[in-house]
């Protein structure tokens, strides 16, 4: 207890300073406007959009989403005009963003190094020729000790990005460097992987605190500052429309070549029928550099229509989308086809998990941990996402919401209720922050951002180990840090 006492006290500031945002209340409700509006634009679009999913209960489903969304309005509202007790946060930004940094950047080259080979990602690799990244990232497993200890430093890790981007006028110029530098390694691994979400959720974190420092200053700020603002958020958001598209044109042309197998069969009929190419390398070349000079834009453009639909949707007819690039179409399933996955999941039958099926992550741990692995399979075959695999819909290769997790455990009526309560978690973590600089409400902010932002589309937080114990670790800190406000 000692030298925990030490710790605690090494990371004291030496001064309070009260939020940036605390001085215009309009920024408590800044979250939920966007996450909200987000929320509802994925309906509308999953409801009017340009994919026709075949749905046979929507009537059921929209009810479900709206009440969905309603409840995560009413939740968060409910917690931000509740009052709350000021307290302001006295831990030394600086010493804690170094202290993280040095966690983080061991772990970062020794993952970078584990499961691709290089000491530093190849992100010109990810940004040239996404496909064979993302392909090679699929096939490499990494140490499951260095998996593991990722994990387990996970939330001592997550402290760094947070506190930059909430608190960045208030750091010193080393903090400011170590936790841009972050934010760059973060995007340089997972471009180097060929992987979306990455990117999408360093977008999201930084177009979310730019409109909420926008509004918060709109008053005081000039109007040079306030078009360098909305400058930079349009700039990021259209820097992901482009890593999108060139992301996912260039995974589906990779798709598109053929597998090892195919061309071992083509070496064969080529070498036996007429002997013109003997030497194998030069086969693989040839075919490659033939397969793609034939694909055109048209040709990606169908690649992408075919698989936005996963051999389920059909493309609407005289729709104003008809007018857009396919990338649109795409793009608009990639946001909303897990709502067709909610959908085949409401038409089951419910079937407790037993708390179990809300994280596959936790499952499969926890089971462990009491000797009953030997009953996952038959926990799982109780869930949703089992239950919708008859139907050709598998969670993981596809998306199916992040309702049918926890509505696997309590049913989706309860599954309303939830929402609420996360909305509610939502503004009282929020509140805390712009009215108190709670540390541990900072970073679990950015943990609930993005699992609100991804509603539709996946469980994010909860399925792999890193965001689930950062998540939930920085919730119980959360918690004791407002118990012991309250024995003040």
């Amino acid at each position: 207890m000692l030298l925990v006492k030490k710790i605690l006290n090494y990371f004291k500031a030496k001064e309070i300073e009260t939020s940036d945002f605390y001085s215009n209340k309009v920024v408590l409700f800044i979250p939920l406007i966007l996450g909200s509006l987000f929320f509802l634009t994925t309906i509308l679009l999953f409801i009017f959009g340009p994919i026709d999913w075949d749905l046979n209960n929507l009537p059921l489903l929209s009810t479900f989403l709206f009440s969905a969304l309603i409840a995560l309005i009413l939740g968060y509202f409910t917690a931000v005009k509740t009052k709350t007790k000021i307290k302001y946060n006295n831990i030394d930004m600086n010493k804690l963003i170094i202290f993280s940094f040095l966690f983080y950047i061991i772990i970062y080259f020794i993952t970078i190094y584990s499961s691709t080979g290089n000491i530093f990602p190849d992100f010109i690799k990810g940004l040239t020729n996404s496909g064979e990244a993302y392909r090679d990232a699929k096939n490499t497993e990494s140490s499951n000790l260095i998996v593991y200890a990722s994990m387990i430093l996970a939330p001592i890790m997550s402290f760094i990005v947070p506190i930059t981007l909430i608190y960045f006028k208030k750091l010193s110029g080393l903090s400011k460097v170590l936790g841009i530098l972050t934010i760059l390694l973060n995007l340089m691994a997972g471009v180097s992987t060929g992987t979306v979400n990455s990117y999408a959720s360093v977008v999201l974190q930084l177009v979310v605190v730019l409109t909420i420092i926008f509004c918060a200053n709109f008053k005081k700020s000039s109007i040079k500052e306030k078009i360098s603002v909305i400058f930079l958020i349009a700039f990021l958001i259209f820097s992901f429309f482009l890593f999108y598209k060139n992301n996912m044109s260039n995974r589906l042309i990779e798709d598109s070549k053929p597998k090892e197998n195919e061309i071992s069969q083509n070496n064969e009929s080529n070498n036996t029928s007429n002997n013109i190419i003997t030497n194998s390398t030069t086969t693989d070349n040839a075919i490659t550099e033939k397969k793609e000079s034939v694909i055109s834009n048209e040709e990606v453009d169908k690649m992408f229509e075919k698989s936005a639909m996963f051999e389920i949707g059909k493309i609407k007819s005289n729709t104003v989308f008809m007018k857009l690039p396919k990338f649109f179409t795409h793009l608009t399933s990639y946001l909303t086809h897990g709502y067709k996955g909610l959908s085949l999941a409401m038409n089951e039958d419910f079937t407790s998990s037993y708390g179990l099926g809300f994280s596959d992550f936790f499952r499969h741990n926890i089971l462990k941990v009491l000797g009953k692995t030997n009953q996952e399979t038959a926990i799982y075959k109780r869930t949703y996402m089992k239950k919708i695999e008859s139907k050709g819909w598998v969670t993981g290769a596809v998306w199916s919401s992040f309702f049918i997790f926890p509505a696997s455990d309590i049913g989706f009526p309860f599954t309303i209720i939830l929402t609420f309560a996360i909305g509610y978690l939502y503004g009282k973590v929020w509140q805390d922050v712009v009215l108190n600089n709670n540390v541990f409400a900072t970073v679990l902010f950015f943990s609930l951002t993005t699992m609100i932002f991804f509603l539709s589309m996946n469980n994010i937080m909860f399925q792999t180990g890193a965001n689930f114990i950062t998540l939930t670790s920085f919730l119980v800190l959360w918690i004791i840090s407002k118990l012991k406000e309250r024995k003040i």
